[in-house]
This record gives C-alpha cells, structure tokens and sequence, in this order.
C-alpha cells in the first residue's frame, strides 16, 4: 500500500485587536520609560506594559498547518511564525461526515482563515461517543487524498 501524505498552511486573517494592542502598550512602555527618567518608579509600569506588548505580539500573525498522513489528520497552530504547538490529531475512521458548508449555529473549532470566499469543510467526529465538530480550509490536493478512501463521508 501506498503511503499518502499532503500538508497545506493556511494564514489567518490578522487579529486587528492584538495588533492595536500591541501598538498601544509599546507606546505606553516608551512613555512610562521617559518617565521614568525623573520617577524611577514609572520604571515598573515600563517593564509591565513591554512584557505584555511582547506577549500580545504573539497573537498577531496565526497560522494552521494541516498534514494528512494516510489516516490521521494533524493540525498544528503557529504563533508569529516562531512557536508551533500541535493543536488537534484526528484518526479519520473517527469522522463521521465531511460537509462543504455548514450551519454557523452549530458549535465547531475554527481551524480556517477566516476569509471571505474560501472553500471550508466540516468535519464532524464521533470519539469514543463524544462528538466534536472542527472547520478546516484544506486545498484540493488534501481532498483528492481524503476523498481517495473516505469517499463515503463526503457530503
């Protein structure tokens, strides 16, 4: 048997709100830092605002790798193009349907770009009889390859 493997990276749209708050506390560090030239203690609020502005960086830039590999799909999340952290891994045999649109009432984990115009699937699971429901924006190669032996939960 043929072993199959497909990645594709999707970039998430930018989080507007980390970046503003980024921009706001490195001004507020700069300031309090300025500051503290004639207060020593505005030294503390410095170092307090640069951490957190180093901290909402992090969130500014997302990114969602998927990696089919035969009966596993892996989905790792990267933070700022620097930290990679493994967010799902689901055995396909434990998917139940894989639907191109979905109802945006139904609870689901959004692994996508959240981009307008972008085709997405659903994917609805059952492991161990918890059910769980995760979105993906997978490029036709990763489809080609799912469709291949899971045919049959296409909808």
């Amino acid at each position: 048997m043929q072993d199959t493997f497909v990645e594709h990276m999707v970039t998430r749209k930018e989080n507007m709100a980390a970046r503003v708050a980024f921009i706001f506390l490195m001004i507020t560090a700069v300031l309090f830092v300025l500051l503290s030239v004639i207060y020593p203690i505005a030294l503390i609020p410095a170092i307090i605002c640069g951490g957190l502005s180093y901290l909402s960086r992090q969130f500014i830039t997302i990114e969602y790798e998927y990696a089919y590999t035969n009966d596993e799909l892996d989905i790792d999340i990267i933070y700022n193009q620097e930290r990679r952290k493994r967010v799902l891994s689901v055995d396909m045999d434990n998917v139940t349907e894989i639907k191109r649109s979905w109802n945006p009432a139904e609870k689901a984990s959004d692994y996508t770009s959240r981009s307008d115009g972008k085709e997405t699937y659903m994917l609805l699971m059952n492991d161990n009889g918890k059910r769980s429901n995760i979105i993906i924006e997978p490029n036709d190669d990763m489809i080609n390859a799912m469709k291949r032996k899971y045919s049959q939960k296409f909808i």
